[in-house]
């Protein structure tokens, strides 16, 4: 059996800060200690920890799709079995396109789902409720 495939496609920078990285990261450390492979879909090359981090993971880093389109392509191109989305600028529609297109969709939200249609969320703040 060959080891699931998971995108984690998230922003790190200046502007957007690294807490959706370091979300993504976390869940990424557990996906390859479980055996998975993982690739991460963003913009990390202004965080040069970050860079240097997931060099040292042997995480690869590709551009990151920002159209439901793009990331359904981008499932299909690196045949991807699941993809976790972590950022608010995000097109809501992706995770919908992903599970249409056959892509286990994890959605990492922050109290508000953004009208995601995902098959799983994962909300990490205390007192969180069910979306």
């Amino acid at each position: 059996m060959n080891p699931p495939r998971i995108g984690l496609r998230c922003d790190a920078g200046p502007h957007t800060g690294v807490g959706h990285l370091v979300r993504c990261l976390a869940l990424g450390e557990e996906f390859l200690a479980r055996g998975a492979r993982v690739e991460l879909f963003g913009t990390v090359h202004r965080v040069g920890w970050a860079a240097a981090h997931l060099a040292a993971c042997g995480i690869p880093v590709h551009p990151g799709p920002d159209t439901p389109a793009g990331l359904v392509e981008a499932a299909r191109t690196h045949a991807l079995d699941a993809f976790v989305l972590d950022s608010y600028e995000l097109d809501p529609a992706g995770a919908g396109a992903l599970r249409a297109a056959g892509v286990v969709t994890l959605a990492v939200v922050d109290g508000d789902t953004r009208g995601q249609d995902a098959d799983l969320y994962l909300d990490q703040n205390f007192g969180a409720d069910t979306p």
